[in-house]
């Protein structure tokens, strides 16, 4: 039996050993890959990091506003928030408040923020304090802009008014 000898390859003009080029195909294609994927996650992540950072549009208030009074029982929601002037006014009122409610049957929630629930009333917040709104049928029932009454009286009368419609 012969030994055969086989000589190795001659050296590539650069001085590398030749590949296949195929392999480059294939390296070059998973770093395009990834590449794609970065990009993408960089892409999704600046949409979604505009969400709750004082960027929504009023449509997207409303929306979660509307979530907010379907998921909640018909009633008057009050939320206050303490040192502000205008609800340190209305605490006297909300006493007189919650005993009228009660009487009609109704459902009246005052909650200050910072308690510990507080996170599931947010979404009914519009702008300042005290935020009034009242729920029936899991849909908010507001008068004009600004038009509600800060007394007792008068917001167990709208109340009422509202509940027997």
């Amino acid at each position: 039996m012969e030994d055969t000898f086989e000589a190795p390859p001659a050296p590539s003009p650069s001085g590398q050993p030749e590949t296949k080029s195929w392999t480059w195909l294939f390296v070059l294609g998973i770093i395009l890959v990834i590449l794609i994927g970065i990009a993408y996650h960089f892409l999704r992540g600046k949409k979604n990091n505009t969400q709750g950072k004082g960027q929504d549009t009023e449509k997207e208030y409303q929306q979660a506003a509307a979530v907010a009074a379907r998921r909640m029982p018909d009633g008057l929601y009050i939320l206050l928030m303490e040192g502000c002037e205008h609800c340190n006014a209305m605490k006297s009122d909300v006493e007189n408040l919650e005993a009228i409610v009660k009487d009609m049957g109704g459902n009246l929630v005052v909650k200050y923020k910072g308690e510990d629930d507080w996170e599931n009333f947010i979404d009914l917040v519009d702008v300042g304090f005290p935020t009034i709104r009242f729920i029936k049928n899991g849909r908010f029932i507001e008068p004009d802009d600004d038009a509600w009454p800060r007394d007792a009286d008068s917001l167990a009368k709208l109340m009422t008014t509202h509940l027997a419609e």
